[in-house]
């Protein structure tokens, strides 16, 4: 009778490492690295933001900084998970903080931007997901971040004030951009 010889076994620690190199490749490939432009896109412009903007103001119990705002970009993200513009790409960096003493949802929805025309445009979802990974934030008293609101914008337009609100009827908080 012949033995049979069960399949060579994989060591305790080679799969776990095999496992990790394969899911890595996976997320690379699937996000392109986490890139905001694409191959052909020169990249996005940093705006200067007038200095009476970048002070933080509030909605509610939401106090808001916007940071950063940059124009021009075509895509947002990955080649898979990524977005694509039908004009271009106003990312605004905010950081958002609970001051009050509840928890609080920021919804992405809630927020608008006005262009150099005077209309107002809602955040890009798929464009804003692609940089944060969620459409909603859940917020503690105290607690905050960083966060990106990606708004598709005409081409022959440019970002000239950011509203951006606690909750959906309030006035919000209204930030000129130029």
């Amino acid at each position: 009778m012949r033995q049979r010889h069960s399949p060579r076994a994989v060591g305790p620690r080679r799969l776990p490492v095999r496992i990790v190199i394969a899911l890595t490749a996976i997320c690379l490939w699937g996000t392109g690295c986490g890139g905001t432009a694409a191959g052909g896109d020169s990249g996005p412009e940093e705006l200067p933001i007038p200095a009476r903007s970048t002070l933080p103001v509030r909605d509610g119990a939401l106090e808001f900084v916007v940071t950063r705002v940059e124009f021009g970009a075509t895509h947002l993200g990955g080649p898979v998970t990524g977005a694509d513009a039908a004009g271009r790409f106003a990312v605004a960096r905010v950081e958002v903080t609970n001051t009050g003493d509840e928890p609080i949802t920021f919804d992405y929805a809630h927020q608008q931007l006005i262009d150099s025309r005077g209309t107002a445009h809602t955040p890009d979802l798929p464009g804003s997901m692609s940089l944060n990974g969620e459409f909603r934030h859940d917020y503690n008293p105290g607690v905050g971040t960083t966060l990106q609101l990606a708004f598709d914008l005409p081409a022959d337009t440019a970002p000239a004030t950011l509203v951006l609100r606690a909750a959906p009827a309030s006035p919000g908080a209204a930030i000129a951009l130029r």
